[in-house]
């Protein structure tokens, strides 16, 4: 039997309920396809684009069968079809509407059509789909433990991180390709997304290794997961760890977070505007889109391209194009964006949707840009820290990575965690330069007679060392990076002990200087705490990337680019977050200012000065309405400097302040403009 597709569309939602029966041909206007009345039922509501705008195709893309692909219906596929149907609507009906103003308020009555098809297909499916409701218990846990390809894992297990990981690899892929437990409620669960595979792999594989509070990794991992029970009392001290960090994450690092978000924001919303125009800048970020980083069977990184999704790029035949999802020709290859920072637009406090990127379409009429973006960014953080509890699963410790330009100099010992001195310097005269700052607690290895009775991290933590050379010909220093955050390497114990025999010298700038003459360069000079890198961490990281302190003034005005600091701060971000590039320019354009030293803390342009100021002083420079929404009223009221600049940007909570001169302001722009 064959049925035209947009027949239904005359039909209401609950009458077709009781029409369709059964597998049939569904008819559309570019093809046909073979289906059945489930997956017509669920696609409908979805049409209901269609009905509002009839004109517009009906095609095969707008079923769920090209949307699932031959996969399972998951918690977003209906987000994924309305999407579909929403986007193809919209382009059509565009082909003929070329007022932008029009486009615009097209896209969100079609935004409210979405959010009220979830709405019906929320109350219409809960009760209409009761009978295919399934619970789970013990037992589905059971059948897949005792599955013939676990129990092969579980024999090959070993208690280190690569026996882990190959294990959760193990448990993932059975979970989702083997037939024997394809009809077990977990594997269909998963399958669906219904549950978290990070999760399952604590239940139904091992528990890992259990970092403390302070993050320092706990020795010996948890071999044993939640459905087989810890019957270890070190175990469950082990995992009782995980709810001490739940609790202590929740208080002061939320609240950091919370109170960078704050700062954030209320410097954010300089950026007001969004227009939906073209500014026609000529200039472009240079972006080198970064590949993939596989480690074994696991993504350490998924590649710069998920996140560059929307923005605008000059392509090789000089046309403007938009990055998708799928243009992986684009990988490994340097493009030219175009970009927040250098939007030309004339509006002071507003930016261009070609400098912005596709993402454009989705902003709201009215809405604070900057303020959307920066809250967009710091939701993820403080939801990340929330839920440490759950998102706890093994800790993995990096293994050193040594920057190219120190690798004359030192390299990874073999255990991955620790630094030894490079061979190219076992034919030269070496010294060991430990800073005059980091070398106050060094005295302590001569009052032991066993230096590993000391513990290495409260002699010394190091971010840096000098290494001094002399090969015969020359001697030359370098100071080389020994830090892999948010460890600080410690001087190990064979260090010491070599030290607790020659001793050491002190530089004209006292710093300690030893003589590594008579030393083993097969051993270790640096250990690393097994510690781990934390959602907490990360915040704060963030926090210092953007804020930096008053003495960097100068510095950052002068000698920091945002473009470059751009590409450290998506780096950064998108290693515990998954956020596109283009909120992160709109943030990190709203911390730039023209020049500190002029005190102008104006948003830059391509005709101005740009520097990138801190944030603190941001605050203080530009409109006193947030500042004074903020903290320290009484520094910023008794501060001159209040009264004597005059020079300072509007804010949209000037009208907090000063109602009546804001809404004169207004008034005088809109007769202008008449």
């Amino acid at each position: 039997m064959k049925i035209h597709a947009r027949t239904l569309l005359k039909y209401p939602q609950a009458q077709l309920w009781d029409m369709l029966t059964g597998s049939f041909t569904l008819v559309f206007d570019d093809g046909e396809l073979q289906t059945n009345d489930k997956e017509t039922l669920y696609s409908l509501y979805c049409w209901e684009f269609h009905r509002q705008f009839p004109t517009a195709p009906l095609l095969t893309g707008h079923h769920l069968q090209k949307v699932l692909k031959g996969g399972r219906l998951t918690a977003k596929t209906h987000l994924t079809l309305i999407g579909k149907c929403l986007w193809d609507v919209y382009d059509h009906l565009c082909e003929e509407l070329r007022d932008e103003q029009k486009r615009l308020d097209l896209r969100f009555k079609m935004a409210a059509t979405g959010y009220d098809i979830v709405n019906e297909m929320y109350n219409d499916l809960s009760y209409r789909l009761e009978e295919y409701t399934i619970s789970i218990d013990i037992t589905d846990f059971v059948d897949m433990l005792d599955a013939p390809r676990m129990q092969k894992l579980y024999d090959e297990l070993t208690p280190d991180e690569a026996g882990i990981a190959k294990l959760y690899a193990g448990i993932t892929d059975i979970t989702f390709n083997d037939p024997l437990v394809r009809e077990n409620t977990v594997s269909r669960l998963a399958r669906s997304g219904l549950i978290s595979i990070n999760q399952l792999h604590q239940c139904i594989g091992v528990r890992g290794y259990v970092s403390d509070s302070d993050d320092v990794r706990i020795k010996h991992p948890v071999m044993r997961g939640y459905v087989e029970g810890m019957r270890l009392f070190r175990d469950s001290i082990a995992e009782s760890r995980s709810a001490a960090k739940a609790m202590m994450f929740s208080k002061d690092n939320l609240q950091r977070s919370e109170y960078f978000s704050r700062r954030l924001q209320f410097i954010s919303m300089a950026v007001e505007n969004l227009h939906h125009e073209d500014c026609g800048s000529g200039r472009y970020l240079r972006w080198t889109v970064n590949p993939p980083i596989v480690r074994g069977e696991r993504t350490l990184y998924e590649g710069d391209l998920p996140h560059l999704v929307g923005k605008i790029y000059l392509d090789d035949d000089g046309m403007l194009k938009t990055i998708k999802a799928s243009d992986k020709h684009l990988i490994g290859k340097k493009i030219q964006m175009r970009s927040v920072l250098y939007c030309q637009h004339p509006d002071p406090a507003g930016i261009c949707r070609v400098c912005f990127g596709a993402f454009a379409d989705i902003v709201p009429p009215k809405t604070n840009l900057g303020h959307m973006c920066s809250a967009y960014i710091a939701q993820q953080s403080s939801q990340m820290i929330l839920s440490i509890k759950h998102l706890d699963g093994s800790s993995e410790i990096e293994t050193v990575v040594v920057g190219d330009g120190d690798r004359f100099y030192i390299k990874s010992y073999k255990d991955g965690n620790s630094y030894q001195f490079a061979d190219t310097l076992k034919t030269s005269k070496v010294w060991l330069v430990i800073f005059k700052d980091d070398a106050v607690n060094l005295t302590d290895v001569r009052e032991v007679e066993d230096v590993r009775q000391l513990s290495v991290t409260r002699i010394t933590e190091l971010e840096s060392i000098g290494i001094r050379v002399n090969d015969g010909k020359n001697e030359f220093e370098e100071e080389v990076n020994v830090y892999a955050k948010p460890r600080k390497s410690s001087l190990s114990h064979d260090m010491l002990a070599h030290i607790k025999k020659v001793e050491w010298t002190v530089d004209a700038l006292g710093n300690a200087v030893i003589d590594m003459t008579g030393w083993d360069f097969s051993r270790p000079i640096l250990d690393l705490p097994q510690k781990y890198f934390n959602v907490a961490d990360h915040s704060k990281e963030m926090a210092d990337m953007l804020e930096a302190s008053v003495d960097d003034v100068a510095h950052r005005d002068r000698f920091v680019q945002p473009a470059s600091l751009l590409g450290d701060l998506f780096k950064l971000v998108n290693e515990k977050l998954n956020v596109n590039i283009a909120p992160l320019e709109v943030v990190l354009y709203s911390a730039t200012i023209v020049s500190a030293a002029d005190n102008d803390y104006s948003l830059p342009k391509p005709h101005t000065k740009q520097g990138l100021g801190v944030m603190r002083m941001t605050m203080d420079y530009r409109s006193l309405a947030p500042r004074m929404a903020y903290e320290r009223h009484y520094d910023i009221i008794t501060k001159p400097a209040s009264y004597a600049l005059k020079n300072r940007p509007d804010h949209v909570l000037d009208m907090i302040l000063m109602p009546r001169e804001v809404s004169a302001a207004r008034r005088r722009r809109q007769q202008q403009a008449a």
